[in-house]
């Protein structure tokens, strides 16, 4: 009786060893998966820092251009400024009585130089 026991320990033990290298294989195989997972997870968290960089950069380069358009927008009210100032003093200009009477003494003049300009093109035509 004592060698049947024996044997069935045996038995027994060869199954354990053969469930135990089992359970090693399943485990090698995990670890490689694992393996595999940080892998990728490396690459992943990788490319999201470069994009987080990427993001970084376009946002300051943004934030450059809206400065550059807010200064942008501030040269063109100044200018419109200007402008609307020389106009006011091109009017007060034509309303003064120097300026009418020198448009009004130059008048035959400005004719006569528009009558032979018309008589120049009308000879090149032909």
């Amino acid at each position: 009786m004592v060698y049947a026991e024996k044997n069935e320990i045996k038995d027994k033990w060869k199954t354990s060893d053969a469930i135990k290298a089992e359970v090693y294989g399943k485990l090698r195989r995990e670890y490689a998966i694992k393996a595999d997972l940080n892998a990728r997870l490396k690459r992943v968290y990788a490319e999201r820092d470069e994009r987080s960089a990427q993001i970084k950069d376009l946002k300051a380069q943004l934030k450059a251009a809206k400065k550059a358009q807010a200064d942008l927008k501030k040269q063109l009210g100044q200018t419109k400024k200007q402008l609307k100032a020389s106009k006011k003093q091109n009017a007060a200009i034509k309303r003064s009585t120097s300026y009418r009477l020198g448009r009004i003494l130059t008048w035959p003049v400005r004719k006569l130089k528009s009558l032979l300009r018309g008589l120049r093109k009308g000879k090149k035509q032909k």
